[in-house]
């Protein structure tokens, strides 16, 4: 295990081909390089993985909100968008 890995998941939303979730996460302390993002699909079977990326924190400006708009990959094929509001604070 990764000292100072912290996880957290959002709701499932079922039923949805371009879900919301509208929801605050937030994540402290220091050390901290990068953001892990990972989609799943929820099924009754399970889960599928749709894709994921990695956002290192040094490419957020401090204080500032940041709107992205990243490709989701998975095999290095688009797996889709996710769109992602992020504030870096001190």
């Amino acid at each position: 295990m990764i000292a100072n890995q912290q996880t957290k998941k959002t709701k499932v939303i079922k039923k949805a081909l371009n879900p919301v979730w509208n929801e605050t996460l937030s994540f402290s302390g220091k050390g901290v390089l990068k953001l892990d993002f990972e989609c799943f699909d929820w099924d009754f079977i399970g889960k599928d993985l749709i894709g994921k990326f990695s956002l290192p924190i040094a490419a957020l400006p401090l204080g500032e909100t940041k709107i992205t708009e990243t490709l989701l990959q998975k095999d290095g094929q688009q797996g889709g968008k996710l769109n992602l509001i992020i504030t870096k604070n001190k």
